[in-house]
């Protein structure tokens, strides 16, 4: 959601080592994947936010400069 720039890194990625040669290796990649996605869509999120924001501040800019020569 909006103001969501900021994101504690999950446990999994700091203390949990993989074994890919446990025979889990599919059920590990679905793990890697969905973390991959999740951290993905953050990363595209903030810089959606980042250039709303500056969208808006130039915007602003607009309407106070407009706003100061009808005044």
């Amino acid at each position: 959601g909006m103001g969501q720039t900021w994101h504690t890194l999950s446990w999994i990625w700091i203390t949990t080592r993989i074994n890919l040669e446990d025979g889990a290796n599919e059920h590990n990649n679905e793990v890697l994947h969905s973390e991959w996605c999740r951290s993905r869509a953050r990363v595209h999120q903030a810089h959606e936010e980042v250039l709303l924001l500056q969208e808006e501040m130039h915007r602003t800019l607009k309407f106070l400069e407009w706003r100061g020569e009808w005044w």
